[in-house]
C-alpha cells in the first residue's frame, strides 16, 4: 500500500494450475488402462507356465512352479500400480474440483458479507 493507492492488496490465495491438473488426468489414465492391458494382453500366459516346461528335473526341482509363482506375484504387483496410478489421477481431478469448490464458496461469502445475495 502506498500513499497513492490507499486499498490495501487482496490476501494471498490458493492459485491452482487447472489446465495443470486436466492434463496429468489426461495423461495418467490412459496409462493406467496401458498396464492393465499389458497385464491382460501380454504377461497372463505367462501365469500358466507348465510346471514342465523345463522337462522332469525342471518339474522336479520345482523350476517351472517358480516361474508361474514369480510371474504371478509380477502380475499382481503390475495390476496394484495400475490402480494406485489411476486412483492418484482421481485424486488430482478431485483437488482441482475442491480448488473450483472452495474459490466458489469463498466468492459467495465474500459477496454475501458485502450484501449481494445472489
Amino acid at each position: 500500500m502506498t500513499e497513492h493507492d490507499p486499498t490495501p492488496p487482496p490476501p494471498p490465495g490458493i492459485e491452482a494450475d487447472h489446465a495443470a491438473f486436466a492434463a496429468y488426468t489426461k495423461g495418467t489414465h490412459p496409462l493406467a488402462e496401458e498396464l492393465r492391458g499389458t497385464v491382460s494382453n501380454g504377461l497372463s500366459g505367462n501365469a500358466a507356465f507348465d510346471p514342465h516346461a523345463f522337462s522332469r528335473v525342471g518339474s522336479d526341482v520345482g523350476l517351472g512352479d517358480a516361474v508361474r509363482n514369480a510371474t504371478t506375484r509380477q502380475l499382481e504387483r503390475i495390476n496394484r500400480l495400475a490402480g494406485n496410478t489411476s486412483d492418484m489421477a482421481d485424486a488430482v481431478r478431485n483437488t482441482s474440483n475442491n480448488y473450483v469448490n472452495q474459490d466458489e464458496e469463498r466468492g459467495l461469502a465474500i459477496r454475501e458479507s458485502g450484501g449481494d445475495l445472489t
